[in-house]
């Protein structure tokens, strides 16, 4: 009887110890194929977003640099027409070329214009100290000229420091 009892109790036991580890399987399992998709599906996106701000850099770089390189282009062009057109008109410069140069610095007043991105306080200061430079021009104001030329240049330095400071940023990942 003491034998039938001790058998009873180790089978009885067996059978929980079989049934918790059964149901720590199940468990398991379940974990697995809800945790794994979870994981795979997160993995998945971030290496999307990787790939995706990889290939923005890739064509946003390019893009960029040519924008600077045209506005660096302009910025000397204007601030040489602005000198020269700036100069008092004597027997070795004729009022026609004055003429071409007020119109030629103008349109480049106007291109540079958009070229900037309005509201961004470097874009609208460089911007101003360009409109005063020609303005020193139109007055033939030599000490104006001198003031509003280097702070254009200045401005301008700023503007083109700013947007390769962009382009060559990496992207935090």
């Amino acid at each position: 009887m003491i034998n039938s009892c001790i058998t009873t109790f180790v089978s009885s036991r067996f059978d929980q110890v079989a049934g918790w580890s059964a149901f720590v399987s199940a468990l398991t399992a379940l974990a697995s194929a809800v945790i794994g998709p979870i994981v795979t599906i997160r993995s998945t996106q971030r290496q999307l977003e990787v790939q995706s701000l990889l290939v923005s850099k890739q064509i946003v770089a390019p893009l960029r640099e040519a924008w600077i390189s045209s506005l660096r282009e302009k910025l000397a062009e204007i601030s040489s027409i602005a000198w020269d057109y700036g100069q008092p008109v004597g027997e070795q410069k004729e009022r026609k070329a004055s003429t071409e140069d007020r119109r030629r610095a103008f349109l480049l007043q106007d291109e540079i214009e958009l070229l900037l991105h309005p509201g961004e306080e470097l874009h609208d200061a460089l911007l101003k100290s360009i409109k005063e430079m020609i303005e020193a021009c139109e007055e033939e104001d030599q000490e104006q000229l001198s003031r509003a030329y280097a702070t254009m240049m200045q401005r301008g330095q700023q503007v083109l420091g700013s947007e390769w400071q962009k382009v060559k940023a990496p992207n935090v990942l």
